[in-house]
């Protein structure tokens, strides 16, 4: 018996990638088998991989499938959205004014664009324009927020608070009375 045989076939079987269970087995069959034929398992093994590998990458296998990017223009942001969840893409979405209330939350825009013929991988982020009305899209965009805007929005909040912490200093100043009340009667007895 040739013990070299057997080595060669392990190296061959390590060098063409093959897994450790088909290694071991290509190993044991160039102990059994005599001569140079020893390693006719370990190559065909090794061959076969390796045409199988062409093929599934000729079919898309390898890396992230490539999808074609859906026309979600015009269409109303939920529907754009599941639109492209069915696609396998995510999305990103920024906002407008409208200037049209038969815009209102639409699609104005899409990159990449739906008419486009090319793919992307599976996961690619698509960035969507909506159309929203001049209030919301001023909440969404500072800088079309008027100084106006502003200073209502700073008025109420500051409202709130005032309110808030007057409640609070009338309950804490409750606190006080109670507390001192307790330690008088603890100092009496």
């Amino acid at each position: 018996m040739d013990f070299l045989m057997p080595l060669a076939a392990s190296v061959v079987c390590r060098e063409g990638g093959l897994s450790p269970e088909d290694s071991i087995a290509m190993t044991a069959a160039a102990l059994v088998i005599d001569g140079p034929l020893a390693l006719a398992p370990a190559i065909v093994a090794v061959e076969n991989r390796r045409v199988a590998s062409r093929a599934s990458a000729a079919s898309g296998e390898i890396g992230p499938a490539l999808v074609k990017v859906p026309d979600v223009v015009n269409k109303l942001e939920d529907e754009a959205v599941k639109t492209l969840e069915g696609a396998k893409l995510k999305w990103r979405v920024s906002y407008n004014r409208a200037t049209d209330d038969a815009l209102l939350g639409r699609v104005l825009r899409q990159s990449p664009s739906g008419t486009s013929t090319e793919l992307v991988p599976e996961g690619a982020v698509v960035e969507l324009n909506v159309a929203k009305s001049p209030v919301a899209a001023a909440v969404a965009d500072e800088e079309q927020v008027t100084e106006a805007e502003l200073k209502a929005g700073l008025d109420g909040v500051t409202a709130v608070i005032d309110k808030r912490l007057s409640a609070m200093e009338q309950r804490l100043d409750r606190a006080l009375e109670l507390l001192a009340a307790g330690n008088k009667g603890q100092t009496k007895a």
